[in-house]
């Protein structure tokens, strides 16, 4: 692994999805899901009103580059994967 790491912030639709695929690629240090772009500081999965479910995704550009990060999460955002974690909230949107 290099020194350097690159950062990227996806959402997506549902982050389960995309943080699973994502996980395993090579290059990718860590992953870690939350909240984004809504209306309080400190959204959790039943109070996040007017954000976005988002995955921060630490990679290794020696390996993976920030395009085949976003390549790799398109795959997630299939209706069908978003249908498979329903939940009935506003969060699983996509969002660039």
């Amino acid at each position: 692994m290099s020194e350097n790491t690159e950062t990227a912030i996806l959402a997506g639709g549902c982050f389960w999805p995309a943080q699973e695929l994502l996980r395993h690629r090579d290059g990718v240090i860590s992953t870690r899901v939350g909240y984004t772009g809504g209306e309080n500081d400190s959204p959790t999965a039943d109070n996040h009103p007017g954000h976005a479910e988002a995955l921060e995704v630490i990679f290794d550009p020696e390996r993976t580059s920030y395009q085949d990060i976003l390549e790799s999460s398109s795959r997630s955002t299939a209706p069908t994967l978003a249908r498979a974690f329903s939940v009935p909230t506003t969060a699983p949107r996509s969002s660039v």
